[in-house]
């Protein structure tokens, strides 16, 4: 799984060590969600994001592309029409 996890933190000029104590994680899991190798569950990709500032999305890009933030974006969520079975 290709993420930019070990690129934001990285530029933030942060050690693994001290996010990994921030949100309560493992050292070793923090290096197995930077390289690929585990893939963090939806309550531990919404700290990451929030930590980071960033969106999920941009952390954790779909497979096979990698996101890149737009001047103007905006986090919108769905409205409950569009998600699929409310009406």
């Amino acid at each position: 799984m290709t993420n930019n996890l070990m690129k934001v933190r990285k530029e933030a000029g942060i050690s693994r060590a001290r996010v990994a104590a921030e949100l309560s994680v493992d050292v070793k899991t923090l290096y197995r969600y930077e390289y690929g190798v585990q893939c963090p569950n939806v309550y531990t990709a919404l700290r990451l994001a929030a930590y980071y500032q960033r969106s999920v999305q941009e952390l954790l890009p779909p497979e096979g592309g990698v996101y890149k933030r737009q001047e103007n974006e905006t986090e919108k969520s769905p409205s409950p029409k569009s998600v699929r079975g409310f009406s």
